[in-house]
């Protein structure tokens, strides 16, 4: 289905100019990118890039949104991949090294063998978060984890 991208949140969400309604049930105006995971906005450089580099590609043009899911995560997003053309933007922004596989999402993705065969290449150049000279030194993940906010301590 087609939408019109308003605006990149993050390296892997984007805010649609109309919303998409999936099914009777379900409207969406914000997709996340399935597959994919990219380095949070606070780490710098590379959230800051990995936002850059998918708002460089499709902000403001009419892309095309492949489910991967019926539902949307608990932001209420619709797990998707994005297609500008015939790119798959999951895809070319692992190749670029701008993000991360997902490898939780992986075993059932449709796109599978080239979203690894992506990354691998981006790894093996040492491009964007690969660089050899300025690597991302902790996954999103653990960057989210670690700067969590913990409940405040009893006295």
């Amino acid at each position: 289905m087609p939408a019109t991208v308003d605006r990149v949140q993050s390296g892997q969400t984007l805010e649609l100019l109309y919303p998409l309604p999936i099914n009777s049930a379900l409207t969406v105006d914000k997709i996340r990118l399935s597959a994919i995971t990219a380095p949070d906005l606070k780490q710098e450089p590379w959230g800051p890039e990995a936002r850059n580099c998918l708002r460089d590609q499709v902000q403001r043009q009419v892309v095309r949104i492949e489910p991967a899911s019926a539902n949307a995560d608990s932001y209420g997003r619709l797990w998707a991949n994005v297609w500008w053309g015939d790119r798959l933007i999951n895809e070319t922004l692992l190749e670029a090294g701008c993000v991360f596989l997902d490898e939780a999402a992986l075993a059932h993705h449709p796109h599978r063998e080239k979203l690894i065969y992506a990354q691998e290449r981006a790894r093996i150049l040492g491009l964007g978060v690969w660089n050899p000279a300025q690597p991302l030194r902790q996954s999103p993940d653990d960057f989210r984890r670690s700067t969590a906010v913990a409940p405040a301590s009893e006295p």
